[in-house]
């Protein structure tokens, strides 16, 4: 049964990034969940280590959620969004945080799977581009928001890479140089511009927090704060190009710099969001991101992908399930925030505490504008944030036989 939890987790980090592989990846996280229920005694245990706050949070959006078919313009629709999001969510967040708190060692078998998954997946793209079929039903330019969504919640494990075991790999600075070049040119090639803000929010939590680490890695944390001063450099120069070459792309050479943001639909989109917000401003028009598409549909532009929902994780939660639902959903952020900050704050398990605060911080900017706590992405959000919180759950509990944490 252990064989079989590592083999179906593992799978799931693998899969995650591919496009149309929603179920085997939700076969995957059944199968580990069959796993953890052989561990009777050892499972409840583990339930038991939950963060309460964050549990009593979701449990009020749950509620909110499924309440929500009561009023909701498309029961059809909020009812499969309910399945899809709510219960798949919480199923890969206890899976993985179940897990973790079991057996620590998994950590370094996991955060290979995370890296070669997506490393796997920007070297399909790139094949795909000289084959004469397609295997994947996308292109990566038609996958460039969940994909580069996806480069924002794996690039915090790049932390890890020089770091001492047991959350590190304690790999050299030319490897940490390398994954990092190799996923900044895949970030490259998406076109993507708020993914780059969305890194440099987690490099700059990244660097906030190093002390933090001081005293589990030493000169690691030195390595941490030079290699994050360099990528922050790397990553504003390379902003500043994607901007530049997005005008010139679409408004040509000559067009003054600001024409992308005069011309952005992103403002015309937020005011529709706000209109439907203000139409049911307490509960909303029921759960699912798209449960209002007919009114987005009208702002597409010829030869555009259909606008469908807010693009804005906030706004999109206000068109909803209202302003209670955008209380909750912020209360369980939060709730999220102080567990990770909690293990920040103790040097043992300080390194994940990091990670899933830098985790946290690039998935909210990249959201702001546009909205991935939907399908794949909110799945490995759900299952990274479980993992790391797992961990260091099980590495602070005290020993057996022992009355203070390891």
């Amino acid at each position: 049964m252990n064989t079989l939890l590592i083999a179906a987790t593992s799978a799931f980090l693998v899969l995650a990034p591919f496009p149309g592989s929603a179920g085997l990846r939700v076969s995957m996280l059944l199968l580990a969940a069959l796993a953890l229920l052989a561990r009777g005694r050892e499972l409840r245990a583990a339930f038991a280590d939950l963060p309460r706050a964050l549990v009593i949070a979701y449990g009020a959006w749950a509620l909110l959620a499924i309440a929500s078919l009561a009023w909701s313009v498309d029961p059809g629709y909020t009812r499969a969004e309910l399945k899809a999001e709510l219960l798949y969510g919480a199923l890969a967040f206890l899976v993985f945080h179940v897990a973790g708190s079991l057996d620590v060692a998994r950590w370094s078998t996991w955060w290979r799977a995370a890296l070669a998954g997506t490393a796997a997946m920007a070297l399909w793209f790139v094949i795909q581009e000289f084959l004469p079929f397609k295997i994947l039903r996308q292109s990566m330019i038609e996958q460039r928001g969940p994909w580069s969504t996806h480069l924002v919640l794996v690039m915090p494990l790049l932390f890890a890479a020089s770091w001492p075991p047991p959350w590190g790999a304690r790999r050299g600075p030319l490897f940490q140089a390398l994954a990092f070049g190799l996923l900044l040119t895949a970030a490259w090639q998406t076109g993507n511009r708020m993914m780059w803000i969305a890194f440099g929010a987690e490099i700059a939590i990244a660097m906030a927090l190093t002390r933090s680490i001081a005293e589990n890695g030493g000169a690691r944390a030195r390595t941490l704060q030079r290699f994050a001063i360099a990528a922050v450099a790397v990553v504003a120069l390379a902003f500043a190009a994607s901007l530049i070459e997005h005008n010139e792309k679409f408004f040509g050479s000559q067009a003054p710099f600001a024409t992308a943001f005069e011309r952005d639909l992103r403002p015309r989109i937020w005011s529709t969001a706000l209109a439907q917000i203000g139409e049911a401003p307490w509960l909303g028009h029921g759960y699912g991101r798209e449960i209002v598409a007919g009114t987005f549909k009208p702002l597409t532009p010829p030869s555009y992908p259909e606008l469908r929902h807010a693009h804005n994780v906030f706004l999109d939660v206000g068109v909803e399930l209202g302003g209670v639902g955008l209380v909750v959903f912020l209360g369980m952020l939060a709730a999220l925030a102080l567990a990770h900050a909690r293990f920040a704050g103790n040097a043992a398990t300080a390194p994940l505490g990091v990670l899933g605060l830098a985790l946290l911080a690039g998935f909210l900017v990249k959201n702001l504008t546009d909205d991935f706590m939907h399908r794949h992405n909110a799945l490995v959000f759900w299952a990274l944030n479980g993992m790391l919180l797992g961990l260091a759950r099980a590495w602070s509990r005290p020993p057996p036989g022992e009355p203070g944490p390891r």
